[in-house]
């Protein structure tokens, strides 16, 4: 038996990296996890890789109603024990004079309204 045997567990930005080994660590602990990302091929192949009922959605956290179908899509039966938010993402970097503005704002959007 696992530690989270039975507990439903969404992670957001699972696509690579600590989103990605976070949902391998819940996995190998029996949670039924779903992994949220815009990435959607690379979250398609972890939770085939994982096995064990893991979901894959595609969501873009800077999207409400994106965000609302992949909390309805990790669980089903209402309840959701565990939510990892570990969205987030660090470009544009580039000086002020360069960025563009809207590059900024979706960045604002995911980093800071994002769940």
């Amino acid at each position: 038996m696992g530690r989270f045997d039975n507990q439903t567990v969404l992670i957001t930005g699972a696509s690579r990296g600590i989103g990605a080994e976070t949902a391998r660590a819940f996995a190998a602990e029996g949670a039924r996890v779903t992994l949220a990302a815009r990435s959607t091929g690379a979250i398609e192949a972890l939770a085939a890789e994982m096995g064990g009922g893991a979901k894959a959605v595609g969501c873009d956290v800077s999207d409400y109603a994106q965000v609302e179908a992949a909390v309805v899509a990790a669980s089903p039966k209402g309840r959701l024990d565990i939510l990892v938010n570990n969205a987030g993402v660090i470009e544009p970097v580039a000086r002020l004079e360069e960025s563009d503005p809207a590059a900024w704002a979706q960045a604002f959007r995911i980093n800071a309204e994002g769940i």
